[in-house]
């Protein structure tokens, strides 16, 4: 019988922490999806975009208000948390997974990819929400 694979817990924070939330809501979703709960994925990739959109609104302002180095980790890193949370609350904790004959982990291959395509992404989502600030008169 072949495993069930899904991102663990800490695959979840690292795509958080290095490619922001979306790497963290395709995670979680994909996760869901994996588990045969699509009620669940469905609602993860609406609350995953609000969230999305948000934190990289919130972006430039975020600078105004922490010093540039923190400034360039708090959303990264909030949606690696949040991701990491969710992952061990409402799908499948560390300790399970590795108890579990079910499930494997995703390879790391297929992590880093998905971190690196969503770094890209966000990066151009940025760009356009920055210019569409600017735009509208939005000053940084």
């Amino acid at each position: 019988m072949e495993k069930t694979k899904i991102y663990s817990p800490s695959q979840v924070l690292a795509g958080g922490v290095f490619a922001g939330p979306i790497a963290a809501s395709y995670m979680v979703t994909k996760n869901f999806d994996s588990l045969g709960r699509s009620k669940e994925a469905r609602l993860s990739v609406f609350y995953g975009a609000i969230l999305s959109l948000i934190l990289l609104s919130c972006g430039p302002f975020v600078v105004r208000i922490f010093p540039l180095g923190v400034s360039k980790i708090i959303i990264p890193l909030v949606s690696g948390v949040v991701g990491r949370q969710i992952v061990e609350q409402y799908q499948i904790s560390k300790a399970a997974l590795a108890a579990s004959g079910e499930y494997e982990t995703q390879s790391g291959w297929l992590v880093a990819g998905v971190i690196v395509l969503s770094a890209l992404f966000t990066v151009l989502l940025v760009f356009v929400s920055v210019f569409a600030l600017i735009q509208l008169g939005v000053r940084f």
